[in-house]
């Protein structure tokens, strides 16, 4: 385990915490943080078959849905389909679809309120949900990996880690490898 890995997993969480990872692929973080803490976790993983593996791995200890959080309800076209980094955003590679729900009102079909714990690792596609869920996200701990691929993503990347400086404080930092913020009080 990497330095970074360690940190994304130390966390002062109960089993009553709420933790939600966006993009949960085969669940190999969820599990970490579910045997070690046995949280609620509610993972959104669009490729069917990664959900699948991600619910064999976890068994009870976590709900995993076989869609991704969005903009708007939507079935859309995903790049490097059956790989880790499958995307919304990607046209390369193998073709597929994946489902996405409107963010806010899936985790209030969930009855999802406040969130201790984020993990977001959606493949390019934060670029598109950060500004929609922002204003309203209500999430004490957040990590977050960018995949900047542009001069626009690298630009946007910047810009909302000043943003957040109003909002949140720094708690550690690799760049677009992985960073944490924690929501100021």
């Amino acid at each position: 385990m990497n330095e970074w890995d360690i940190k994304s997993i130390a966390w002062d969480l109960t089993p009553s915490s709420v933790v939600v990872e966006l993009g949960g692929y085969e669940g190999r973080w969820s599990k970490l943080i579910a045997d070690k803490y046995h949280p609620r976790i509610f993972a959104f993983e669009p490729q069917v078959w990664a959900a699948e593996k991600y619910r064999k791995l976890l068994g009870a200890a976590a709900q995993c849905f076989t869609y991704g959080l969005g903009t708007q309800d939507a079935t859309l076209p995903m790049g490097e389909f059956e790989t880790d980094g499958c995307s919304f955003t990607r046209t390369t590679r193998t073709q597929g679809t994946g489902e996405l729900r409107e963010y806010h009102s899936a985790l209030a079909a969930l009855d999802i309120g406040a969130i201790d714990l984020m993990l977001m690792n959606i493949e390019g596609y934060e670029f598109t949900l950060l500004p929609h869920i922002m204003p309203l996200l209500n999430v004490k701990w957040f990590m977050i990996q960018f995949h900047c691929n542009t001069v626009l993503d690298f630009e946007f990347y910047h810009e909302w880690r000043f943003d957040r400086r109003q909002t949140h404080n720094l708690m550690w930092d690799y760049g677009t490898t992985l960073s944490a913020w924690e929501r100021k009080v």
